[in-house]
């Protein structure tokens, strides 16, 4: 597993996304889904994604996880019943880029805290930025997935 963290000054970012409520094992199958449908919305409004899509896990519940499925957008939109619009605060973030298989997603969290309890620091939940498309990519070694999460 190949990892590297750093903190870095983001400035505001706008999105667009569908929330969705899931269990941690649904993640795989559920969330990967709504990304053709935030597209589609997306390409329906003549805005184009300024971003690789990510996940926002927003609130941790237990049992479930409230995760918005998105993409960042150069503007501010106007959501609607589906796709909701939202904004990235700007300020100091803890990025942690990891290169490898979705699988091991959970461990390069782990690093990521394991970064924030040595620096003293303390962060949000956290959003993973799928940088590598999978289809475009065979070898999973090569995908990478940006792990950022605001310093509180």
């Amino acid at each position: 597993m190949e990892i590297k963290i750093r903190t870095e000054q983001r400035e505001e970012q706008n999105y667009a996304a569908i929330q969705k409520t899931v269990h941690m094992e649904e993640i795989p199958t559920v969330l990967p889904a709504l990304i053709p449908k935030v597209l589609n919305w997306l390409e329906e409004k003549n805005i184009k994604p300024a971003s690789a899509p990510f996940f926002n896990y927003v609130n941790m519940n237990g049992e479930t996880m409230d995760v918005e499925v998105g993409f960042v957008v150069n503007k501010e939109i106007k959501g609607n019943e589906l796709v909701k619009s939202g904004q990235f605060e700007a300020g100091k973030y803890a990025v942690a880029t990891y290169f490898g298989p979705y699988y091991n997603l959970p461990k390069a969290h782990m690093e990521l805290g394991k970064y924030a309890k040595e620096n003293n620091i303390k962060t949000t939940t956290a959003t993973e930025f799928y940088v590598t498309d999978p289809q475009a990519e065979n070898d999973p070694q090569k995908w990478q997935t940006d792990i950022v999460a605001k310093l509180t």
